[in-house]
């Protein structure tokens, strides 16, 4: 095994150039006994080392990143964020150095390979990237979309068994048949040595690191760190963690060997492993310094704490580490520097929405119950009245919340005030802005769309729901607040939004050290926050928590704006918003960045609100690249911006709910409007079925969480609005990702709805043995997923023989979609299918 020391700082910990006398000698781990089974490690630090300068240019070196909420009070949390990975986890790592290690003659035949999610995504990539026939066998219960991602990647797919095992064993069978190589997922050297990669990059990347938590499954990727990390930072502690429902390392460690354990239904899924593998054993055993196991609830709960607060997608085991540290299952890492690996973010939407719901469950946001209430009139007002004269929100349970046609919400449309003498903002004040919040923001990445694979488009996203307060709203506060001169003064800020600027405002009033009212006889904090009642209780949840005095005014922005304008003339506080010039200069800083990190971007495409990021960006861009085009982006329901630009100047429009509820302002900004007149390249209407897909593609496709308005841009390109960028690089800018769990949920199920991945039909069958058997195996025999079915007897105009059956099933994609229906029609002439299009009325096709 290899021996651990420490290090000097000025060897190349990746290159070849590492003393080889500082990993061979077989030596122990400081005080720790000798493991029993060294000499059965066949694998050393200079293979990881090989792997890494063989790899490193086609896997993608992921990000560090802070946790914003994980530990606070605890310890210091950092996330190493595998989720990023090309596949979506980093099983690319191992499957890249696989073939990547190939003959030419070995790539010719092509690979038979069987396993878990992540890993047949990764060798699907990396074999049509390297041009390897992939071949893929899953067993019966695989879900459809995974099936559609391996063939997305061009690998045959082929249906064996009813298990996972079954499927691995005609693997074995099948390559033999057609003289493949069976490629094994999970004990195999190579495959570890492209893991280790990832604690090479963790040294690289963190120099104070004192513990690593890492997710634990047939445990490849942590004996891969253990190996990496101990061996150039014995000091670092390395936890393993599993979740209860397959405790297969712990158990393998108990036995001192892998041993076969009972596996049990969970949502972290991909560490659902029935035996430790045995090259991994190896080099854990002895070198592990704790296995950790976390149960369902904590993983739910982590999943939504990184969903809501780090704007990230990860799967059930990728939040194993968070769910230990929030468990409090590490008090001995109090004060410590601990790395949390994501490992994944392969989760469809389906599950996710599944999973928001009971993770909000398990933290008491969703609550569950039953009353007995008189069957008299007004008994249930009087119940919901109760319930929401306690600041509670109810929700029914509707079983088809995808085909829903009433609002989510209702939004009055009072006319904002309007300003005499418009401000254009000037390039000056948004360089003043960019040196007066340096150091109080993050410097948020553009990355390159997973979609543009998808489409003829070059799409990058500016990735501001990353931003702390997960919006780029506190751009424009901080600098706002600088300016103002806030921080030690007595007069504080009162800010009207629906949650974006709110937030940032709270957030940056903590950070800035903006105190609290100390002459007010209540203590109220100097920062105030103006939402609407009907603002989801977490955004005005969270926003309490960052020290800001939370109003709830009126039913919609514009009834919070005009109480924050009286409040502001009554109490002397600095009244801000988004179309405050201050603000816009903050927003502009955005521009500067696209810019500076994407020289050759062609367009910029924004989201449009009251407009005030729209013309800070537009000036930026257009004054360090004037041949760069910059877009607007606004829902098609409140078209403000474009009935804006036709009159010539501000005009109010009514408010019709929406998914980008972000966007809803009755009217412009007039410094806004000043500032972009005549300067806007274009404007793009967006339908809101397309935001509700692009929602779910950012989830599936990007790993990351945005928000109705966060997406108008991306949902944009998605809609073809924009041809003309074809094979130009277009910056999508990613605004917020500040969406509630549970509207997330309600958003998920409708998208689904939208694009014909879930499907609602009711169908005449016959009342007798056998009926919705028939119609059972027409839905099975077509490859889709049975998801409910409801008979109806009593409320029907057929005759007496005959039940309707009202169904819901889950298909891949629109095609499959359309096939279904098409069988369906032809088996079940009586068959009646649910629309579709969110702005459909009709109530069948």
């Amino acid at each position: 095994m290899a021996q651990f020391h420490e290090m000097d700082s000025e060897w190349n910990i990746l290159g070849d150039s590492f003393p080889k006398q500082y990993y061979e000698a077989p030596e122990e781990i400081e005080k720790k006994p000798k493991a029993e089974n060294e000499s059965k490690i066949r694998l050393r630090l200079q293979d990881i080392q090989d792997a890494h300068n063989r790899i490193k240019s086609d896997v993608v070196c992921t990000p560090v990143i802070e946790a914003k909420c994980v530990g606070k009070s605890f310890c210091n949390v950092f996330l190493k964020c595998e989720n990023l990975q090309n596949t979506g986890s980093f099983k690319a790592r191992g499957a890249c150095n696989i073939l990547s290690t190939m003959s030419p003659s070995e790539k010719s035949k092509g690979c038979t390979v069987s396993g878990g999610r992540n890993y047949l995504c990764a060798m699907t990539y990396y074999g049509f990237k390297q041009s390897v026939p992939i071949n893929v066998i899953v067993p019966k219960d695989c879900p459809l979309v995974d099936k559609h991602t391996y063939k997305e990647n061009f690998a045959i797919v082929k249906v064996h068994g009813n298990d996972l095992n079954d499927a691995s064993l005609h693997a074995l069978t099948y390559c033999d048949e057609i003289g493949s190589n069976y490629v094994h997922g999970s004990d195999r050297l190579d495959l570890i040595a492209g893991y280790g990669t990832l604690g090479l990059e963790l040294l690289t990347q963190m120099d104070r690191m004192d513990a690593i938590l890492c997710p634990v499954g047939s445990g490849g990727l942590v004996a891969s760190l253990v190996l990496a990390v101990k061996s150039l930072k014995p000091k670092c502690l390395i936890y393993g963690v599993e979740c209860s429902a397959a405790p297969t390392m712990t158990k393998a460690l108990q036995e001192k060997k892998p041993v076969m354990i009972q596996l049990y239904p969970t949502m972290a899924d991909s560490l659902s492993s029935i035996i430790a593998s045995n090259n991994a054993f190896n080099i854990v055993r002895g070198y592990l310094d704790r296995m950790i196991t976390v149960d369902e609830v904590w993983i739910s709960r982590a999943m939504i704490n990184i969903l809501e607060r780090e704007k990230m997608v990860v799967e059930g085991a990728a939040a194993c580490p968070v769910a230990a540290v929030m468990a409090g299952l590490v008090p001995e890492l109090r004060g410590k520097n601990v790395m949390c690996v994501l490992s994944g973010g392969n989760i469809n939407s389906s599950r996710m929405s599944r999973v928001i719901d009971r993770g909000m469950a398990a933290e008491g946001r969703l609550v569950k119950f039953s009353v007995a209430l008189p069957d008299v009139p007004g008994a249930m007002a009087k119940l919901l009245a109760k319930v929401t004269d306690n600041g509670a929100d109810v929700k029914s349970f509707v079983p088809e919340r995808a085909w829903m046609r009433r609002d989510i919400f209702t939004v009055s449309d009072d006319n904002l005030m309007k300003e005499d003498h418009p401000h254009v903002l000037t390039f000056n004040e948004i360089k003043q802005a960019a040196e007066r919040i340096e150091g109080g923001i993050i410097h948020t990445p553009i990355c390159e769309a997973k979609i543009s694979k998808f489409m003829d488009y070059n799409i990058y996203l500016k990735c501001e729901n990353l931003q702390y307060s997960g919006s780029c709203a506190e751009r424009g506060v901080r600098n706002a607040m600088l300016a103002y001169g806030v921080v030690g003064s007595e007069r504080g800020v009162i800010v009207p939004s629906h949650g974006n600027l709110a937030l940032g405002a709270a957030y940056q009033g903590s950070t800035l050290g903006v105190p609290v009212n100390t002459n007010s006889k209540t203590n109220r904090s100097q920062v105030t926050v103006v939402l609407p009642e009907r603002t989801p209780p977490a955004h005005a949840q969270r926003c309490s928590e960052l020290g800001a005095d939370v109003v709830l005014c009126g039913d919609s922005i514009d009834d919070a704006i005009s109480y924050a304008k009286k409040a502001h003339k009554e109490s002397q506080q600095i009244y801000m918003d988004s179309d405050d010039p201050l603000v816009m200069a903050g927003l502009g800083t955005l521009g500067v960045e696209i810019i500076t990190q994407l020289p050759e971007a062609d367009a910029v495409i924004v989201p449009v609100g009251s407009g005030g990021l729209l013309a800070a960006v537009l000036i930026a861009c257009k004054k360090l690249k004037c041949s760069c085009l910059v877009y607007g982006a606004e829902c098609s329901k409140v078209p403000k911006m474009m009935k804006a630009l036709q009159a010539g100047y501000p005009v109010p429009v009514n408010v019709v709910p929406n998914l980008g509820d972000g966007l809803n302002t009755s009217i412009v900004g007039i410094n806004a409007f000043a500032t972009l007149k005549g300067r806007l390249d274009r404007m793009l209407l967006v339908d809101e079925v397309y935001v509700a897909r692009t929602i779910i593609s950012m989830l599936e496709r990007e790993r990351l969480v945005a928000d109705g308005a966060g997406v108008c841009a991306i949902a944009a390109v998605m809609q073809g609005l924009a041809p003309e960028l074809r094979g130009k690089k277009a910056v999508c800018i990613v605004s917020g990702g500040n969406i509630d769990s549970g509207r997330l949920s309600r958003t998920i199920q409708r998208g689904l709805g939208s694009s014909g991945r879930l499907m609602r039909f009711a169908v005449a069958v016959p009342d007798h043995r056998g009926g919705l058997e028939s119609l059972a195996k027409v839905i099975a025999d077509q490859s889709a997923v049975l998801k409910s079915l409801v008979t109806e007897q009593m409320w029907v105009h057929s005759d007496v023989t005959t039940t309707w059956a009202n169904v819901v099933v889950e298909t891949s994609n629109e095609q499959h979609a359309t096939c279904f229906k098409e069988k369906v029609r032809d088996t079940y002439p009586s068959a009646r299918f649910a629309v579709t299009d969110l702005d459909d009325k009709r109530s069948v096709r």
